[in-house]
């Protein structure tokens, strides 16, 4: 646990999580002309790139490529190059980003309590993390549940295979800072996935130039290594508090055993005393015949 704390208090507060490698990008490269608002020529890539990440998947294909020929048509071919790498957000994905736009008030309190319980984390609040890892469980499926809601508002099917895909990505939303981010953009190409070693999926990125979102800068080694000690403490403290539990079962097993033995001891006493009392009464008795 010190070495824990050592690796902790030595990196910078408020950042959690890292990337092993990348997160792979599914997005537009465009021209420098027009970037700096996420615009090629006479096309407003960013615009566009998250208005098709509005629609459903079924309608996505077609949607993107109505955009590229009109892109073409106006002789923007750097746009229409970009919009055309886009690729249709997986189911799981696709719930993530309505849940971005359909309830965009909720995300950001689910990601404000994400921040809160990697604060937790950094600064070794034992109890604070459990409290917030519970309100993350039930944040967590609170929106798996409004997700399907909206799909079946919408007439859409949602499969077992994507609210797992949904449920992942909102766990590593809540690990990871990068997964965080990812999700409020609201551009998933696949599911998320964090496992304290790395952070997996594929998003649609602005064109490079563009401003993003509260973006967060790329993350250190020593961000790499603070994630790995967070990951390592929060198993710790799980398996602390598991210890307490069975520590705590046993000792109200013991006692409650004592409490039975020394009632059967008391039975016992009671048992021999009625014997002697009734030895005596039967001595009595004999002598009174004879």
């Amino acid at each position: 646990m010190d070495l824990l704390k050592q690796v902790l208090d030595s990196s910078n507060e408020g950042r959690a999580g890292h990337v092993r490698g990348t997160i792979r990008i599914a997005g537009p490269t465009t021209a420098a002309a027009g970037e700096a608002r996420g615009q090629t020529g006479s096309v407003d890539v960013e615009a566009a790139t998250d208005e098709l990440y509005g629609l459903a998947p079924s309608e996505f294909t077609q949607a993107r490529d109505v955009r590229v020929a009109a892109a073409r048509k106006a002789g923007d071919r750097t746009a229409a190059d970009a919009l055309k790498k886009l690729r249709r957000p997986s189911a799981g994905a696709w719930l993530a980003n309505h849940l971005v736009r359909e309830r965009q008030a909720e995300i950001e309190r689910f990601l404000a309590l994400a921040a809160q319980l990697r604060e937790a984390q950094a600064r070794l609040e034992g109890d604070t993390l459990r409290r917030l890892s519970r309100e993350g469980r039930d944040a967590v499926a609170a929106l798996v549940g409004d997700a399907s809601v909206l799909a079946r508002r919408d007439g859409l099917s949602v499969s077992a295979t994507a609210i797992e895909d949904l449920e992942a990505t909102l766990d590593a939303a809540l690990a990871d800072p990068v997964a965080a981010e990812a999700l409020r953009a609201g551009r998933l190409t696949s599911g998320l996935r964090y496992s304290g070693l790395g952070l997996s999926g594929a998003i649609a990125s602005a064109p490079p130039g563009a401003p993003r979102d509260r973006g967060q800068p790329a993350l250190s080694a020593a961000d790499r290594d603070l994630a790995r000690a967070r990951q390592e403490l929060e198993r710790v403290l799980a398996q602390s508090k598991d210890a307490e539990t069975a520590v705590a079962a046993a000792e109200t097993t013991l006692a409650e055993r004592k409490d039975v033995a020394a009632r059967a001891r008391r039975r016992v006493r009671e048992a021999q005393e009625a014997e002697r009392t009734a030895e005596r009464k039967l001595r009595a008795l004999r002598r009174k015949r004879a």
